[in-house]
Parts: C-alpha cells; sequence; structure tokens
C-alpha cells in the first residue's frame, strides 16, 4: 500500500476494527478495497461478517422443448427419449440425402451398388457381425451339441423347440429374426434357454428326420 503514511494505515486499521466498512474507508483514503484486504491479512486481522449475505441464485427449471416433460438438469433442452429420436431422425434424413447422391449412407463415401455402402463400410459391418456371431456361439457352448464340431463355418443357431418360425411371426425378434438380428438378440437377452449350436449336418438331419441321425438309436 505505498500511497498510505505508517500513521495513516494504523489509523485505517484502528477504525476497521472499530466496525467502519471497507468501501467506505477505501473511498476516503483513495485507495484500492484490495489493497486494504492485503494489509488486514498482513496483520492478522479478521473480514467483518457479511451482514448481508448474497441471495441464492435460483435458475428457472428447464423442460423439454418437445414435449413439455421436466423439470430436466440444467441447460438440457430436450427429454432423452426425445433426444434419441431428433438424432434418429436426423441421420434417417442425412442416409435419404447420401442415397440420392449415390453416396455410402454410412460415412458419405463413395457406394458400391452391390454392397449398398463403401468397402470400407461394408468391411466394418462384416467384421462386428462376425464377433458378435462368435460371441453368441460361445455363449452356448462354442460346438455343436450332437457331434462337437468347433470349426464356426459349419455352425448355426438351432430352436431346441423348432418354434423358430412361430417366434418370428409374433415378432419377438428385431428385423428379420435370422442371421445377425437373431444373434443381438440372443447377446442383449444374455443367451436364453431353447437354444444351441448345431453344425448344418445335425440341423439338416434334425429338420428332416425330427432327430439328428447321430442320435438314432441302431437298430439289433
Amino acid at each position: 500500500m505505498p500511497f498510505l503514511t505508517p500513521d495513516q494505515r494504523e489509523e485505517l486499521c484502528r477504525r476497521y476494527k472499530a466496525g467502519e466498512r471497507m468501501s467506505a474507508l477505501a473511498r476516503e483514503y483513495g485507495v484500492n478495497p484490495s489493497s486494504i484486504c492485503d494489509l488486514l491479512a498482513s496483520r492478522g486481522i479478521p473480514r467483518h461478517p457479511r451482514k448481508r449475505p448474497r441471495p441464492p441464485v435460483v435458475e428457472p427449471p428447464c423442460f423439454c422443448e418437445v414435449c413439455g416433460a421436466g423439470p430436466l438438469p440444467r441447460k438440457f433442452r430436450f427429454c432423452k427419449p426425445c433426444k434419441v429420436r431428433r438424432e434418429a431422425d436426423y441421420m434417417n434424413e442425412w442416409r435419404k440425402k447420401m442415397l440420392a447422391a449415390g453416396r455410402c449412407p454410412a460415412c458419405g463415401g463413395t457406394m458400391d451398388r452391390k454392397k449398398g455402402v463403401c468397402q470400407h463400410c461394408f468391411d466394418l459391418i462384416n467384421t462386428r457381425r462376425l464377433a458378435k456371431k462368435a460371441i453368441c456361439f460361445a455363449g452356448y457352448g462354442g460346438r455343436c451339441a450332437c457331434c462337437g464340431e468347433a470349426n464356426p463355418v459349419f455352425l448355426s443357431i438351432d430352436h431346441v423347440n423348432n418354434d423358430g418360425a412361430e417366434r418370428r411371426r409374433k415378432g419377438i425378434y428385431p428385423g428379420t429374426g435370422t442371421g445377425w438380428h437373431l444373434y443381438y438378440w440372443l447377446i442383449k437377452h444374455k443367451f436364453p434357454p431353447g437354444y444351441q449350436v448345431l453344425c448344418f449336418n445335425c440341423q439338416w438331419g434334425k429338420r428332416l428326420c425330427g432327430i439328428c441321425p447321430h442320435q438314432r438309436k441302431p437298430q439289433s
């Protein structure tokens, strides 16, 4: 505090301890209030308690701009269902725009007409689906439940009670209810009972004969 003499500093500290307000002292002595704070802190003089506490800032509640649900957390504009719906609508519009322009609907790259997407996206999708297929097979033992075949090229998912068509008609599975649609559903539902892994030979024999020929008892 270079603008005050030692006597002025002593007097300022004395008057502040007597109860005078810092803002009034700062105006009278022509100094910044922060300089008075430093002076008080250097001499161990406590600050006056705030007489009028600042009122808490009460922000108005947020509500969804689409459906009016709420209140929502601070700075949220949409509830979760509306946000998911808006993002899905945006992506659908974007895919339509890319298809109309002859581009890949997944990334906007050069589309392969036979595959419906670009080669890069096709490889990514195929890798993910093969990974889900391997997880699904591993969840049901990883090998044919009848003959023990373990090569994943020869394996498939079989409905133990032969009710696959009926369950597809009821709409239990997403999409077509076959292939990767079924794999995703089984993984999502933690590998429910009623399914098994069979190789194509055993599954076809079960379809034709009602039971795999491996399980038939030899006739004496």
